[in-house]
């Protein structure tokens, strides 16, 4: 009876190890601004890159990104900054009010990517820019995400 139930819990061990992740590892993905404090429609470059794991995958992994006006500190959630996009602005998709999105992969190989994202505010003030670097692929369904904020200060 012990071996059975030995080889049982052995069995079940392994079968659960064996089994991969339903989410997209995004832990070497990262996103970074070339500084925090910039001039009136002085250009702000957002840099992204990162690799996964299993390059051979077929998916989707996009960039979402909003960039919020601070007011005493909060976020203005009502009123958006106006932004130029200074770089490839028809790759950049309006999904909502101050919300945009651009595809870094569509239906591609999940290869590595470095890529930037350029950009200008128009009025001086104190923003929060909030990134969302989201993708799944075939064999990872539900995906994964990895989520920035970077404060930026613009001056007159």
């Amino acid at each position: 009876m012990f071996k059975i139930k030995y080889i049982l819990i052995m069995l079940v061990s392994l079968f659960f190890l064996s089994c991969e992740s339903v989410y997209l590892d995004m832990n070497n993905v990262h996103c970074k601004l070339d500084t925090e404090t910039y001039a009136k429609e002085e250009k702000i470059t957002l840099t992204y890159y990162g690799n996964f794991k299993d390059s051979n995958d077929i998916g989707n992994l996009r960039i979402d990104f909003i960039v919020y006006k601070l007011i005493n500190g909060e976020r203005d959630h009502e009123n958006f900054p106006d932004i130029n996009f200074s770089d490839n602005p028809e790759s950049i998709s309006n999904f909502s009010d101050g919300l945009y999105y651009k595809y870094i992969k569509e239906n591609e190989i999940m290869t590595d990517f470095n890529d930037i994202l350029v950009f200008r505010i128009k009025e001086s003030g104190e923003y929060e820019l909030v990134v969302d670097i989201r993708g799944s692929t075939d064999r990872h369904p539900y995906g994964g995400s990895q989520y920035f904020t970077f404060p930026i200060t613009i001056t007159d």
